[in-house]
């Protein structure tokens, strides 16, 4: 969806690399050696996947250890939290993070008597989810798009384009959760695409459609995982309510927004 930021630091002092507020299980009897016996480190970190709540780890086995069935003392911490675990293999999914944001993590070998390596580190940012529930309705010369707000991500702004023959004709950045262009060209098609923009500038993956606006007047629904756009004729509606709707595309729409918010609220 975004670029991917992930740097893989050598590996650091001990001190240095753990959060000072958290230290992994000891045990009261344990002796000087056994605190002094040095454990091999893991192997670099890497992100398999990411997404605005949750990120996919995975680590190199330490040298001559059984990566399956060792422990590993993992921290992840962002600007306003830090959070550690014990976790045993060789990766680990870590839920429930804030969308749009860095991660730094540290990944030790834990033994069995609570000492541990050297860390090894990196960091991820999550995802910035796409507006939701996009709808679209085009008629001649203009076209109005609605939207939801992504969850978990407040406050955001949203970014928009207008783009005719690959060349963009309008842009345009807003705080509210609707958009009408206005004066186009008849029977031309148009490429809408929105966008998620955080406060500090960062952009979701944009959700794209296409429109025409000689098919007369239309109303879409795209999804956002950017899967085509599902269109909503009134002849897939109830025998009710295409009675109710017929000759009236603002009853119509009220209908559709409904069952939307049913389906989707």
């Amino acid at each position: 969806m975004e670029s991917q930021n992930l740097q893989n630091d050598n590996i650091g002092d001990d001190n240095a690399s753990s959060p000072a507020d958290v230290q992994p299980p000891e045990s009261p009897t344990m002796s000087t050696d056994i605190n002094q016996t040095t454990l091999p480190a893991p192997g670099p970190i890497e992100v398999t996947s990411v997404k605005p709540d949750c990120v996919c780890l995975k680590w190199g086995c330490p040298k001559g250890l059984s990566g399956e069935q060792q422990k590993f003392w993992v921290t992840w911490n962002s600007h306003s939290a830090q959070c550690s675990l014990t976790v045993r293999g060789l990766n680990f999914n870590i839920q429930d993070l804030s969308p749009g944001v860095k991660y730094d993590v540290t990944v030790a070998t834990l033994g069995d008597h609570g000492n541990k390596s050297q860390c090894v580190s990196a960091f991820f940012c999550t995802g910035i989810p796409e507006p939701e529930n996009l709808i679209i309705e085009t008629d001649v010369t203009s076209v109005s798009v609605t939207w939801r707000k992504p969850t978990g991500l407040d406050p955001v702004s949203y970014f928009l384009t207008l783009c005719r023959d690959g060349e963009c004709v309008e842009t345009v950045s807003t705080d509210a959760l609707e958009y009408t262009f206005s004066n186009l060209q008849t029977d031309t098609e148009y490429t809408i695409s929105v966008c998620t923009t955080t406060l500090n500038g960062d952009r979701s993956t944009a959700v794209l459609h296409t429109i025409n606006t000689g098919n007369g007047p239309t109303t879409s629904l795209v999804d956002s995982e950017n899967h085509p756009s599902e269109l909503f004729p009134i002849e897939k509606l109830p025998e009710r309510c295409r009675q109710l709707t017929t000759g009236n595309p603002a009853c119509y729409l009220l209908l559709l927004k409904k069952l939307l918010c049913y389906y989707h609220c």
